[in-house]
C-alpha cells in the first residue's frame, strides 16, 4: 500500500471515529442539532470500495478519480450545504472482502451509496449484498455482462464488454478486410475469459466472421512471460486477424513474440487489454492494434478537458511517469458527480432519514438519462446498466488514437 493509501485509510477511520451517532438522520454536527454549515449542515456519508492492492495501478486512479469529485462539491458548498464525508476501503481484489465491506458501510457507516468495487467478480457478491441491505452501489469498471440484471439497487456505469466490442469489430474487420479470425485468451481473468469464451464469438457471428479455430482456442494465463508455445500455433492457423482477451502487458508480451515469430496479423482486444501498459511492453508490435472503451481523454469538449488536466495534477503523485487520465479515472468521477448530483436535486442533506435519502438515490439512477459527463451521454437501462459513448481506438505510431465512435442511441460513425 502506497503512503496516499495509509493516510486515505487512516483519515477515513479517524472520521468515522470521530463523527457522531447518527440517529435518523444522514449526518450531524458536534451538537446534535443537524447544522454543521450554514445552510443544510451536518454530513452527508458516501462508501468507496476499490482495490489499490492486487490492481492498485487501476484503483489508485479510481480513488483519484472519486475524490476529485467529492473535493469539487465540498468546494462549491456541499449538497444542500452539507459537507459530503468519503469512507474508503481497500477490498484489495477479494469478492468476500468486497461483501464484508458493503454491509460494513451500510450497516455501521451508514452511508447513502456506495462506488464500487472494482472487478466483476467482486461486483456479483457485493450487488447481491446491496441487494438485501437496500443501500445504492455503483460499479464502474466491472466489464462481465448481466451483473445487474438481478434486483434494483445494483447499477454500473460503465458499458459491457459485448456494447464496447461490437463498433470496434465492425471498424477492425472493415479496415482489414477480413474474413476469417483467430481466436486467444486468458483462462484466468474473468473479464479477459468472458471476452475470449463468450463476447467474441458472438460478435464474429454477427460479423459474419469465420474463426478458424473456434473448437480449439489458443489460451494462456495472467502473467505469462514465454508465449512462444500460443504463437506457434497462431502462425499454423490460416487468419487474418486476431481476436484477444487479455490484459495489456500480456498482450503486449503476446505481440513481441508474434512479431519474433513473424506472425504479422493486427489483433484487437477487449477493454482489459485497452491501456497504456500494451504500448510500452509490445512498442512497434502493437501498431495497427484495436481496441475499445467510454472515454476519450483527448475529447476537445471544455469539461473533459479540464477534467483531464485536474486528475493529472493528483495521478501525479503516484504515477509521475504517465499521470494522464485512464477510463477508470473518469468513469468513477462520472459516478461520484453523478450520485452527489441526484443528492442536491432530491434536496438531501444531512437531515434526511437515511432510507429516504438511499431510496432517492435509487431512483435517480434508474431513471438517468441523456447525463452529460467526461465520459460522454450516459442513459440507464431497465436493468441498471448503462448505455453510454463507445470510442474506437486504434494505435498509431505508439499512440491510442481515435478512429470511431457510437452514441447510446446512434449507429457507429466513422473517422
Amino acid at each position: 500500500m502506497t503512503t496516499r493509501a495509509r493516510i486515505t485509510t487512516i483519515a477515513a477511520l479517524m472520521l468515522a471515529l470521530a463523527a457522531p451517532v447518527l440517529a435518523a438522520g444522514c449526518g450531524g454536527d458536534d451538537d446534535g442539532d443537524g447544522g454543521g454549515t450554514e445552510e443544510g449542515g451536518g454530513t452527508v456519508k458516501f462508501g468507496l470500495i476499490t482495490d489499490i492492492t492486487k490492481f492498485s495501478d487501476f484503483g489508485l486512479r479510481t480513488q483519484d478519480g472519486v475524490e476529485l469529485a467529492v473535493d469539487q462539491i465540498n468546494e462549491d458548498g456541499g449538497i444542500n450545504g452539507s459537507r459530503v464525508e468519503l469512507v474508503f476501503a481497500d477490498s484489495a481484489g477479494n469478492p468476500q472482502e468486497a461483501a464484508t465491506l458493503t454491509r460494513r458501510m451500510a450497516a455501521d457507516d451508514e452511508v447513502l451509496a456506495i462506488w464500487g468495487p472494482f472487478t466483476s467478480g467482486e461486483a456479483e457478491v457485493a450487488f447481491r449484498l446491496a441487494e438485501q441491505v437496500k443501500v445504492p452501489i455503483i460499479a464502474s469498471t466491472s466489464a462481465k455482462p448481466g451483473l445487474t440484471e438481478e434486483g434494483e439497487w445494483a447499477f454500473r456505469n460503465t458499458a459491457t464488454e459485448d456494447k464496447v466490442l461490437a463498433p470496434a469489430l465492425e471498424e477492425f474487420a472493415k479496415r482489414y478486410d477480413l474474413q476469417r479470425v483467430a481466436i486467444a485468451y486468458d483462462a484466468k481473468e474473468p473479464v479477459a475469459k468472458a471476452t475470449g469464451e463468450q463476447v467474441f464469438p458472438m460478435l464474429a457471428e454477427q460479423a459474419g466472421l469465420e474463426i478458424v479455430n473456434a473448437s480449439d482456442p489458443v489460451t494462456f494465463e495472467t502473467g505469462t512471460q514465454n508465449f512462444s508455445a500460443q504463437v506457434t500455433r497462431l502462425k499454423g492457423l490460416d487468419a487474418q486477424g486476431l481476436l484477444l482477451g487479455t490484459t495489456a502487458e500480456d498482450g503486449g508480451r503476446l505481440a513481441r513474440e508474434m512479431a519474433r515469430q513473424g506472425v504479422d496479423i493486427p489483433a484487437i482486444g477487449g477493454v482489459s487489454m485497452f491501456n497504456e501498459s500494451l504500448i510500452e511492453v509490445g512498442d512497434d508490435a502493437v501498431d495497427g492494434w484495436y481496441s475499445a472503451q467510454v472515454f476519450w481523454k483527448d475529447n476537445t469538449e471544455p469539461e473533459v478537458q479540464q477534467f483531464v488536466e485536474e486528475i493529472r495534477e493528483r495521478h501525479q503523485e503516484d504515477f509521475a511517469g504517465n499521470p494522464d487520465p485512464i477510463p477508470d479515472s473518469a468513469t468513477w468521477y462520472d459516478s461520484a458527480r453523478i450520485t452527489m448530483e441526484i443528492a442536491a436535486d432530491e434536496g438531501i442533506d444531512g437531515s434526511t432519514p437515511l432510507e429516504q435519502a438511499r431510496e432517492s438515490i435509487r431512483a435517480g439512477w434508474a431513471n438517468l438519462e441523456g447525463y452529460e459527463g467526461v465520459t460522454g451521454a450516459t442513459n440507464i437501462d431497465e436493468t441498471g446498466q448503462a448505455l453510454k459513448e463507445i470510442f474506437v481506438f486504434e494505435v498509431k505510431d505508439g499512440k491510442w488514437v481515435k478512429v470511431g465512435s457510437t452514441t447510446p442511441e446512434a449507429e457507429e460513425t466513422s473517422e
